[in-house]
């Protein structure tokens, strides 16, 4: 739990940014806000300021008393106090954020902690499937609906997939226009460490047979094989 602590976000990051997509209308937006926020307050602060001066100076008249001359507001102030103000305003979220999760981890009847990174490599996934099918001796699209029923018990899936639940892996079969399977392919939908960025494609016509993919090679892969693809999981 420490090292999650630690580190854990760096995962997070690899995972998350990738799909974050920009927004220009409201980047745009947020610009604009930023800057018509600092001029107005620049203008303020510098009307305020030397509005004080003034004061300052009806003042020394009054009583006599020469004062060191006023520095003119300087827009590098307007900028400090305008980051401390936006990194308050962060702070602020933050911290009712961390409260909210705080207080639904605590109230939840879930462990807060489930490491699920253990479980067969989505290599691995395909080259057991592959095998599965091949000893079914599937020779029809009828007797391959069958054994794809029949696969799909929990003791099977235990053992093609360790330790994953079964809604976090994707699974297709390569099969020709006869119904008999000459591969499969297989990847995760969920992050789980390692293997989430990695495909397992298994492929009986070509050498090597076994193969890890990238996870942005996914597409490719779908289109090359999209005429033979029957879904397992």
């Amino acid at each position: 739990m420490i090292f999650e602590l630690l580190i854990g976000w760096i995962g997070f990051l690899k995972r998350i940014l990738p799909q974050i997509s920009a927004n220009w209308d409201l980047i745009g937006m947020a610009l604009v806000c930023l800057a018509g926020f600092f001029a107005g307050s620049h203008w303020f602060l510098k009307w305020m300021w030397t509005a004080l001066a003034e004061r300052r100076r009806e003042l020394e008249d009054i009583e006599s008393k020469p004062t060191a001359t006023t520095t003119p507001w300087k827009p590098r102030w307007t900028l400090a106090i305008n980051v401390l103000v936006w990194l308050s305003f962060l702070i602020g979220m933050s911290s009712i954020g961390i409260v909210h999760q705080a207080g639904w981890m605590a109230a939840s009847e879930e462990p807060v902690m489930v490491v699920k990174r253990g479980g067969n490599s989505p290599q691995m996934m395909a080259n057991l499937i592959f095998v599965t099918f091949v000893s079914e001796d599937i020779r029809d699209r009828q007797g391959l609906e069958s054994a794809v029923k029949e696969m799909k018990t929990r003791d099977t899936l235990d053992r093609l997939i360790s330790r994953v639940a079964a809604d976090q892996v994707r699974a297709y079969l390569l099969v020709n226009d006869a119904g008999t399977v000459h591969g499969a392919i297989a990847f995760r939908t969920v992050y789980s460490g390692q293997f989430y960025g990695q495909i397992g494609v298994y492929d009986s016509r070509e050498k090597p047979a076994r193969k890890s993919m990238e996870r942005e090679q996914l597409p490719e892969i779908m289109r090359r094989y999209q005429d033979e693809l029957y879904p397992f999981l």
